[in-house]
């Protein structure tokens, strides 16, 4: 009796290649979001191996895209660096997870919600976005840059809005990091306040740095005021007691009487070293959550969903995929709130 032989799989094909099945399903059907050298080399396999598609599972594959491309094909993808919380409390991803919806619905879109923390790594998440049958992603505060270099977004509309956190070639929604230190600088020096601090996250590849610190320094430049050094926050947490007892030592040995932020970690940093806001300096934060009482720029995140919707639906409207050549950005602005961190000079360290 003769054996039946086996049927080599595109499972077996990843395996041997060390990719996924994704990329050798859309490699065998000269997806242009696979590379050329990858192609050849999948086919090249795939005719060594042997390799012939199974006419069953092809025609099955065919009929569920044919039965859903209608909604499908018009889904769009909000991928958020963690689960967005629930209750009761405000947070911006979840406002921006609310209006990009809404938007979405409202011109005709299906929205998907997915957190990368969910996935081993972006290859895992690009699967199920591919089969999910996503026509455009926006992505939200990642760090990781194979986002900014993953082949697979080549052929999908993309809105980056990483506020900077990697540069990237695609089209940007973000709100506006660039003019707010200069905003924080006048109305510190409005109120009065002569001795001014940066305060940054030491992060290197944060590619918008260099606006905030020329800002800083020619807007206190404008104003007659000395520049002080920037201090920079080190990320890891097992550090935070040393950065805390850090920045006290430098508030002092600089006389600063007004710090301007970015991060909330900044605030957090002040209570373990036990300076006193508003008594001993003064705070001002350039990325407030509603509800906070901070004194600072307060950023409107459904207005920044809205925003990714429209740009995503031009993206798909006009043909374009992928990076861009000269990539456009839309900049939205930010409100500045009066809170309880900022006091009068004449207060500050008495």
């Amino acid at each position: 009796m003769l054996s039946r032989p086996i049927r080599i799989s595109m499972r077996d094909l990843a395996s041997q290649l060390g990719v996924s099945q994704t990329t050798v399903s859309l490699a065998l059907k000269d997806h242009p979001r696979i590379s050329a050298a990858m192609r050849s080399k999948v086919k090249a396999l795939a005719e060594k191996m042997g390799y012939v598609p199974d006419p069953v599972v092809s025609q099955l594959g065919s009929l569920r895209w044919k039965n859903a491309s209608g909604v499908m094909k018009n889904t769009l993808a909000l991928i958020v660096p963690n689960q967005i919380p629930g209750g009761r409390e405000r947070n911006g991803d979840r406002d921006c997870w609310e209006a990009f919806q809404e938007r979405a619905k409202a011109q005709g879109y299906g929205a998907d919600c997915f957190a990368f923390s969910d996935y081993d790594n972006l290859d895992q998440l690009v699967s199920v976005l591919y089969h999910r049958g996503i026509r455009g992603v926006a992505f939200t505060r990642m760090w990781d840059p194979s986002f900014a270099t993953h082949e697979w977004f080549s052929g999908l509309a993309v809105v980056d809005v990483n506020f900077g956190l990697i540069p990237t070639a695609y089209h940007k929604v973000q709100l506006d990091r660039f003019g707010e230190v200069g905003i924080a600088v006048q109305k510190a020096l409005a109120a009065g306040f002569s001795r001014i601090a940066l305060v940054l996250l030491d992060e290197p590849t944060a590619s918008d740095r260099p606006f905030r610190s020329s800002s800083y320094a020619h807007h206190l430049a404008a104003g007659g005021k000395e520049l002080l050094p920037i201090f920079d926050v080190q990320l890891a947490q097992d550090t935070w007691a040393a950065e805390a007892a850090r920045l006290k030592r430098f508030i002092l040995k600089h006389r600063v009487e007004v710090i301007i932020a970015l991060n909330g970690l900044v605030a957090h940093l002040l209570r373990l070293a036990k300076v006193h806001v508003p008594g001993e300096v003064s705070y001002i934060d350039l990325a407030a959550q509603p509800g906070e009482r901070i004194t600072g720029l307060y950023e409107d995140f459904h207005a920044l969903g809205e925003a990714v919707i429209d740009t995503l639906d031009t993206l798909i409207r006009t043909g374009q995929s992928g990076g861009a050549a000269e990539p456009r950005t839309v900049i939205l602005g930010k409100k500045w709130v009066y809170g309880e961190t900022l006091a009068s000079p004449a207060t500050v360290g008495g």
